[in-house]
């Protein structure tokens, strides 16, 4: 007998049989609530030991709309948005949610559901090479997902590819928005140098689509 596997949601069956019974086990163990538990700070350590971040802070959220949601506006100024595949779930799926928190997604052609390297320096080519892009929504970083909405998957090649373009003209939109005042007088010198870096990155984009733009 063939068994299907069903790719359209992680939401159209319950879970994995070792899981139930885990859940089963620990049902009536008292614990803290809002993520202060033994299980999830072990999840935590798990997951920064996969992902080689000892540093990192692992917040868990209910969904994938609301994580969207959150990184995205965590991520980008006020003045962003962000670079989706026409057919990206941040695009199609999530009924608006991303323009409500107040980022435009900045939609591309997609090819079989995958965003490509070609279209991003496409398309911030020819941002900055507008001469009114400082009064355009500033791409500011990109989103894909791993498999996209048509079930197709990025190869290695494929990934390295989009994250060199994104980090050659999206630079900018990786500083902190606002640090903490505890975190104001350490990040004073970094911010500074940062902020010279983006600087210099964005007019060389901006001078290099200026002359890519001129008949030869």
């Amino acid at each position: 007998m063939n068994h299907t596997l069903p790719f359209a949601s992680d939401y159209m069956e319950g879970c994995h049989p070792n899981i139930l019974r885990r859940l089963s086990e620990t049902n009536h163990q008292p614990s803290a609530g809002y993520g202060l538990d033994d299980i999830s700070d072990s999840a935590r350590k798990r997951i920064r030991k996969a992902c080689a971040a000892p540093q990192a802070e692992v917040k868990f959220l209910v969904g994938g709309t609301q994580t969207n949601a959150t990184v995205i506006d965590c991520v980008l100024r006020p003045y962003e948005g962000v670079i989706a595949a026409d057919s990206g779930h941040v695009n199609v799926h999530e009924a608006g949610a991303i323009e409500w928190g107040g980022h435009k997604v900045l939609a591309l052609p997609s090819e079989e559901g995958k965003l490509t390297a070609d279209a991003i320096d496409h398309y911030v080519s020819d941002f900055f090479a507008d001469d009114n892009w400082e009064h355009m929504v500033h791409p500011g970083m990109v989103y894909i997902s791993q498999p996209t909405e048509w079930g197709t998957l990025y190869s290695k090649k494929e990934l390295k590819d989009i994250s060199a373009a994104g980090t050659t003209f999206l630079s900018s939109s990786m500083e902190p928005a606002s640090p903490t005042p505890s975190e104001a007088p350490q990040m004073t010198s970094t911010s500074k140098t940062l902020r010279a870096s983006q600087t210099s990155s964005i007019s060389a984009a901006r001078n290099a689509a200026h002359s890519s733009a001129k008949p030869s």
